[in-house]
């Protein structure tokens, strides 16, 4: 682990006890992993220095580099695949102008090789300071679009879903090729 990464995680770990201590504070009880989540999205950057001040020297990239951090404590981008190599993404149907949404039968499993586009798209946009939208992770297969996650993301802090998905677009993309030589 580089120095930086020892500094994000430990701040990472302050973010979110500080966060599940303001919300005891606040009479909410003892928050599950998603009350501490979805209070993040809520606060933003500012809150969030309001809570850790040391955050406040951070720039922007470090401070989404920290919440990348955060919300794999948190349990992590929430992108589910199947497979000893991944072959199957878990996704919900998309549906215009609604945000990520799931049910017991309103997700599926679709072919990652199927998928043409990896889509970061506003979930939750007021303002000009993108820094603060939140936004959730589509992707089109077969020409509909789903979101490969519940989970929406502060910022650029969506960048490390959509990285990670486009390697697992390849690597599925890749492994069908290379049985298809193999026939």
């Amino acid at each position: 682990m580089t120095e930086a990464t020892n500094i994000w995680t430990a701040t990472a770990s302050e973010i979110t006890n500080a966060v599940r201590e303001s919300l005891i504070a606040m009479g909410c009880g003892e928050p599950q992993t998603g009350d501490v989540y979805d209070q993040l999205l809520l606060l933003g950057r500012s809150g969030v220095e309001e809570l850790v001040p040391s955050v406040s020297k951070f720039g922007a990239r470090e401070f989404e580099s920290v919440m990348a951090v955060v919300v794999d404590l948190l349990g992590g981008d929430g992108i589910a695949v199947h497979g000893e190599l991944p072959i199957w993404l878990r996704v919900y149907p998309s549906v215009e102008g609604k945000l990520p949404a799931f049910s017991v039968d309103d997700w599926r499993w679709i072919r990652l090789s199927s998928i043409q586009e990896v889509q970061p798209r506003r979930a939750i946009a007021i303002g000009e300071d993108t820094s603060k939208w939140q936004l959730m992770v589509n992707v089109v297969a077969n020409g509909q679009v789903y979101h490969a996650t519940q989970r929406l993301f502060l910022g650029a802090s969506v960048e490390k879903p959509v990285d990670r998905l486009l390697t697992l677009v390849s690597a599925a993309v890749s492994e069908e090729q290379r049985r298809r030589m193999q026939l």
